[in-house]
């Protein structure tokens, strides 16, 4: 008898089970209505059936659409702007300082310009890091931010340097908070926001598969035929895609487990 394969959806990955589902229900379309038939007893039978599993359908469209929210949801981290805001601020704390450094070594006093010189390599060491990405752009200010802080104090003290290294560090120091509560907001999003309609949009379509098996019995394989035949194609190919996966795993695992070969001993 015709039927639906099974398919253990909690093997697939997030996004991958999100593309599986939304293939069935482009395929939806395929579970037609009920058959012409000239009893009435018949009709009224029949689109009773119909009824049921168009509720399903519509249930299981519903629970992969909150699926889809979910997803789109969870790849909005509330962090994003504040790291970008802090980014942003630490580049003009850092422009600021460097143009103060650069023009206090025309000062008129030589020790003081003496001071903003050396000052200065160490800016010409690191070079402009507000073009480069975040996490390289933090290497780089915490080194230039150590050097600057070990400069001798009176030479700091005659450049009125300080108050602009502190404000630099401040800037940082808000960036890397912002980045860290990015970095936990990234750690538990699939775990609230995307697990639960997960779970609801696959025991949906373990429903609608049910109803479908079910009524192939009820009413005949040949209403229901393309619909079957088009999910067992698509269910196919995603179990030839998990058989390689668990292979090339179990490869890996093999290949980290496996003992270095040790040479012979003379």
């Amino acid at each position: 008898m015709k039927k639906i394969q099974t398919i253990n959806l909690k093997q697939l990955r997030v996004e991958e089970c999100f593309g599986f589902l939304k293939q069935v229900e482009t395929e939806t379309v395929n579970l037609s209505s009920q058959e012409e038939t000239d009893s009435p007893s018949e009709i009224s039978l029949l689109a009773n059936v119909d009824s049921v599993l168009q509720a399903n359908i519509s249930a299981f469209k519903a629970a992969v659409d909150a699926f889809d929210i979910a997803l789109k949801a969870s790849s909005i981290n509330p962090a994003s702007a504040e790291v970008a805001a802090t980014d942003t601020a630490r580049d003009d704390s850092w422009r600021k300082i460097n143009n103060y450094v650069k023009a206090m070594c025309g000062y008129p006093d030589d020790d003081v310009a003496a001071s903003a010189i050396e000052a200065r390599a160490l800016f010409e060491k690191y070079g402009d890091p507000t073009s480069l990405a975040q996490t390289e752009k933090s290497g780089i200010l915490h080194n230039l931010l150590q050097d600057l802080e070990g400069l001798d104090s009176a030479k700091r003290e005659a450049l009125t340097l300080d108050p602009w290294i502190s404000n630099l560090r401040k800037k940082e120091e808000a960036y890397l908070a912002a980045s860290n509560w990015r970095t936990e907001a990234n750690s538990t999003r699939q775990v609230g926001i995307v697990k639960d309609s997960r779970v609801a949009a696959e025991v949906s379509y373990r429903t609608l598969v049910d109803t479908v098996n079910a009524y192939v019995v009820f009413n005949g394989a040949e209403t229901y035929a393309t619909f079957i035949n088009h999910l067992n194609a698509i269910i196919d190919r995603q179990k030839a895609i998990l058989k390689v996966r668990a292979t090339n795993n179990s490869k890996r695992k093999d290949n980290e487990e496996k003992p270095e070969e040790q040479e012979p001993a003379e």
